[in-house]
């Protein structure tokens, strides 16, 4: 079986990117609310089993260079490719190893984050069994892992897609072969039901019009691998139980299908639901579920039976939020209805006077997070004797009960916490310094890696600025670079004045990117 993976992999390559929920700030913040007290991120060994490329893994290592990275991916031709891009970066933290992860052993040490993404699903079950292993006994005592796989209930929608897609495509072993005759049969039966009106016929379309701007690397591996198994998320509890590790909690943002339920759906859940994995489960159901991002830890870890706000007020802790106030002269210190509105017009309305100053704070400095003390202090300033009075009298308690439940229950986390202060800049200073990673993979394309572990899209002027961003070039420098491409009529003044004005905009638009860094 490993030869036919290796024989995939090496001939149709996956694509290989930042998983934002897979970053170990987001894994010690998961961590530190369930009352762990994970390493800290710069300075702790991560593993990755099934690194790719380390289109993962390499961000974290560049922008952690005090922190220890491993990558292993059973492909060569993959590792390759890392390696000429760690190469390339002079990145001396990262090692990048050809090997099957059932190579993986105690003798290994102990890690402090384990990630696995894009691989439980899609392995047999010996190898399942084997991760689960790697994070029993690779595991340190208060290491956090991260599992990704295919779940059901919505997986049975897509088995349809894919058994089509492997029946029609059966009798060719050429890749590309087969990629073409998946994406014809799906588009011819997309065609053939479509003037019917059954949830089935819906599915084929909407499938297929999804499936043509998915890669190549993508429906290869989801839709015509051998293996592909999805669990109900109770059976991947059940053998988490069985290899010792323990759920923690979901990483990343809680789903918009949540927050949809109808009201006091989730309190009357209590009623049947016995256990937290129980909840989990039929929520899945609930939410048609297709996908998770599993954290879990090492069973001998004592975890708090629910988030704890005590975690935003024992050890430093960042909040980020894209929220700004609907009303354009904001009162924070009534008890008026304000609304916050977010990206895709997501909106939070609340009148608690604590509540709408913090949410003023971060917005003005997003994406950058900001320390929560310091979001206090700012509260406590505006608010005055409003900020002591409040349930329980402790004002800083009562406000970190608020933001966490923002966090824990809106779409797209509104309001972000870390357990680390964000590693870039708004300000584009006088000579101006793109992250090298972003500016290597501007030479080569259009999407880069940020510094918030995001993927970027670059417009072409940004592609063409932001591998100029080396630090040694002043403003009217890279004016000047970025003249002999200016187009049009103009007088050279009109034209130096309409780049400078470009570049102004880029620098801007590149900060809110996270690509700028001290």
């Amino acid at each position: 079986m490993s030869s036919r993976i290796l024989e995939s992999y090496e001939q149709i390559p996956y694509g290989s990117q930042p998983i934002t929920q897979s970053h170990p700030d987001c894994l010690a913040t998961e961590g530190v609310l369930r009352g762990m007290t994970p390493a800290p991120v710069d300075r702790c060994r991560v593993l990755e089993l099934g690194c790719a490329s380390g289109g993962n893994l390499i961000p974290m290592a560049a922008s952690h260079p005090k922190s220890v990275f491993l990558g292993v991916d059973l492909s060569p031709r993959q590792i390759a490719a890392g390696r000429t891009i760690v190469d390339a970066l002079g990145i001396h933290n990262i090692e990048l190893r050809g090997i099957s992860l059932m190579e993986v052993d105690a003798s290994w040490g102990e890690f402090d984050y384990i990630l696995c993404h894009g691989v439980f699903s899609w392995v047999p079950q010996l190898v399942r069994d084997r991760i689960l292993e790697i994070c029993r006994n690779n595991l340190a005592p208060q290491g956090l892992a991260y599992i990704s796989f295919n779940t059901y209930p919505g997986w049975r929608q897509k088995m349809v897609l894919r058994d089509l897609m492997r029946f029609h495509s059966r009798r060719s072993e050429d890749p590309a072969e087969r990629l073409r005759q998946a994406r014809g049969i799906l588009a011819f039966a997309a065609e053939a039901v479509e003037t019917f009106s059954s949830p089935s016929a819906g599915n084929l379309r909407e499938a297929n019009e999804r499936m043509r701007g998915e890669r190549d690397s993508y429906v290869f591996h989801e839709f015509l691998e051998a293996s592909n198994e999805p669990l109900y998320f109770e059976e991947f509890a059940t053998l988490l139980g069985e290899h010792a590790p323990q759920f923690v909690a979901e990483a990343g943002p809680t789903d918009l299908e949540l927050q949809q339920l109808a009201p006091g759906a989730l309190s009357k859940l209590a009623d049947f639901a016995r256990s937290p994995i129980e909840r989990e489960q039929y929520l899945d159901f609930l939410r048609n579920r297709t996908f998770r991002r599993s954290v879990v830890c090492r069973a001998d870890v004592s975890l708090t039976s629910e988030d704890g706000a005590e975690a935003l007020l024992s050890r430093p802790t960042f909040l980020a939020s894209p929220l700004r106030p609907v009303s354009v002269e904001l009162d924070a210190t009534d008890l008026r209805d304000e609304t916050f509105i977010g990206p895709g017009d997501v909106e939070i309305t609340t009148n608690q006077p604590l509540l709408k100053s913090a949410l003023e704070f971060p917005s003005a400095r997003y994406p950058r997070s900001v320390p929560f003390d310091a979001v206090w202090q700012a509260v406590e300033k505006r608010c005055e004797q409003r900020a002591h009075s409040v349930p329980g009298g402790e004002g800083r308690r009562f406000l970190a009960d608020c933001l966490l439940h923002c966090n824990r229950t809106h779409f797209l986390n509104l309001v972000e916490l870390h357990c680390s202060p964000s590693r870039f800049t708004l300000d584009p200073g006088a000579q101006p310094s793109a992250w090298p990673v972003a500016r290597f993979h501007a030479r080569h394309g259009s999407r880069v890696p940020s510094l918030n572990h995001k993927l970027a899209e670059l417009s072409e002027f940004q592609r063409r600025v932001l591998p100029l961003l080396d630090g040694t070039r002043s403003l009217e420098d890279l004016v000047e670079q970025l003249l002999p491409a200016a187009g049009g009529a103009a007088s050279p003044e009109a034209k130096r004045a309409s780049v400078r004005r470009q570049l102004d905009s880029c620098l801007t638009s590149l900060a809110h990117m996270a690509l700028l860094w001290d």
